[in-house]
């Protein structure tokens, strides 16, 4: 005839099917957000980039810019004068 207290093993097993049922459903239930939030980007409309715009069809505003000439800067700045000691 089984005992019919239950021993310390059992509740443990117990325990921990209680537990793993409970990360089973979290997992799935996580799951099931994401996948419904994919769903939901895919269905919003993507709206147009602006980086790529169409040219506008009248001719606009006229802007008259100057004639300058391109100078070369030097990279790292003007050379030291030669009498400086300080750069030592």
């Amino acid at each position: 005839m089984p005992d019919p207290k239950p021993t310390s093993s059992n509740r443990r097993a117990a325990w921990l099917i209680v537990i793993a049922v409970v990360v089973a459903i979290g997992i799935f239930w996580a799951w099931t957000r994401s996948e419904q939030a994919a769903r939901e980007e895919q269905a919003a409309p993507i709206p147009p980039s602006t980086e790529w715009t169409t040219a506008p069809e009248s001719e606009g505003v006229d802007v008259r810019l100057p004639e300058t000439p391109m100078t070369n800067v030097p990279l790292e700045g003007p050379a030291p004068a030669e009498g400086n000691t300080s750069a030592e």
